[in-house]
């Protein structure tokens, strides 16, 4: 710490109080924004890694959901696995069921549609036969999925009764339980990970998905590998379901999806195209803090990026200063949180500062980076030596105060450097010599 300067004039103090009380502008990291949301288009990989972490912009991309009477929904009662498909994710979703159609007329349809390299293809063909053997089903699907340049997709296995010979894939006795059946395994050895095997799904999830309790029938079926009827629209057939098969079957493909990262879980939550903050595939919907992308340190608000937001925010690496919703390394002075007010040094807390600081309701004494109420007497910054009273610059103090340096004489709370003379103080007659007491 330097000493005072003896010397000055009044006029000089005038000119000090003016120029200590003047507000210093806020940095706003507008570049660093800018930047951001130039670059909210770049955001478009749908392939994340499982079990992803962190901040990345959520673009909703379109679901074409091709196929005949099943993904129409028909037995449904108005229910269909594209519409919950779509509360599920947030995403807009194609309904291109046609009930009756065959696989042609499927991949007929999904060809005058044109390119869908930009969406993700959901695809349950089959049952309305127009195919010879496996292999020629699946070469089919794979000319539908060249055809639409599209490597974003997920294929439904039949939901048939594994033992109804009326039905395509049906084979009298048939019974394979929770292993996968012939055509099952066929597609699983072609597109792997892109197959949702629904029969399964719906056997194992179907119920407690819609709140309803397993029967001894249910799990007689369940062994031989049959759905429970609680799923389905019998009335129509062993094919087709009700509005509650309907409903699993767009949690398979839902939890499909999460598990390809082509969406999050809680995405019905997301309106729009935005910054999302994700914990192990589930979007934050609730979530209030500090998230980081490539271009920083960002604060979000009840799940949505805030760049409205000016205050303290903190991390797993301490307490920072964010500036419209960015953390602002360029900031030095007071802020606050529910805790009290704090001294930040570039940004960061620092718990190291001791000192005189200014907020917008004037200027503080801060003691090991915290605002010290309980501290009386000088400070010093770069326009001079003021007098404090309980923690705040007192204007109206006139009298005698000490540093380490000695005694000084101060008039309206700064140093009276032009006064030489004799001063009453607290019972005591001292002699002044430029503001400095010398006897």
């Amino acid at each position: 710490m330097q000493m005072p300067k003896q010397g000055f004039k009044e006029e000089r103090k005038k000119t000090q109080v003016k120029k200590m009380f003047q507000k210093k502008k806020a940095v706003v990291w507008i570049a660093a924004i800018a930047g951001m949301i130039a670059a909210f288009g770049c955001f478009t990989e749908k392939a994340q890694a499982a079990g992803f972490s962190g901040m990345i912009f959520y673009h909703r991309f379109l679901i074409n959901c091709w196929g005949d009477s099943m993904t129409a929904g028909q037995g449904g009662n108005g229910v269909t696995y594209p519409q919950v498909l779509k509360e599920l994710t947030g995403f807009p979703v194609n309904n291109f069921g046609v009930s009756g159609e065959n696989t042609y007329e499927i991949v007929d349809r999904s060809a005058e549609y044109g390119d869908q390299s930009g969406d993700i293809m959901i695809i349950e063909m089959g049952d309305n036969g127009k195919w010879k053997n496996m292999d020629d089903l699946i070469n089919q699907y794979q000319n539908m999925l060249d055809e639409a340049d599209c490597s974003n997709y997920i294929i439904i296995s039949s939901t048939d009764d594994p033992n109804d010979t009326d039905q395509i894939w049906g084979e009298s006795g048939y019974e394979p339980g929770m292993q996968d059946t012939w055509y099952e395994a066929a597609l699983k050895d072609a597109f792997g990970e892109h197959v949702v095997t629904a029969r399964k799904y719906l056997i194992e999830n179907g119920l407690s998905i819609n709140g309803l309790d397993e029967t001894d029938e249910d799990r007689e079926r369940a062994e031989k590998g049959l759905i429970s009827l609680q799923l389905r629209n019998y009335w129509i057939d062993n094919t087709h379901l009700n509005g509650y098969g309907y409903r699993a079957q767009a949690y398979a493909v839902y939890e499909k999806g999460i598990e390809l990262g082509y969406w999050f879980a809680n995405g019905g939550d997301v309106t729009s195209d935005s910054w999302v903050v994700v914990e192990d595939d589930v979007i934050q919907a609730d979530y209030t803090g500090m998230a980081s992308n490539e271009y920083g340190w960002w604060y979000f608000n009840d799940g949505t990026l805030d760049l409205s937001y000016t205050g303290m925010a903190a991390n797993e690496y301490g307490w920072w200063y964010m500036t419209n919703g960015a953390l602002d390394l360029s900031y030095t002075g007071m802020a606050s949180n529910e805790y009290g007010w704090w001294y930040m040094t570039n940004g960061a807390l620092d718990l190291s500062y001791t000192g005189m600081a200014l907020n917008e309701y004037g200027w503080w004494y801060m003691t090991n980076g915290a605002l010290d109420l309980s501290y009386t007497g000088m400070a010093l910054n770069e326009y001079g030596w003021w007098y404090f009273n309980n923690g705040l610059l007192d204007l109206n103090y006139t009298g005698i105060a000490s540093n380490e340096y000695g005694s000084w004489y101060y008039r309206n709370g700064i140093i009276a450097y032009d006064y030489s003379g004799t001063v009453a103080d607290n019972g005591k007659t001292y002699t002044v010599q430029n503001g400095f007491v010398i006897a």
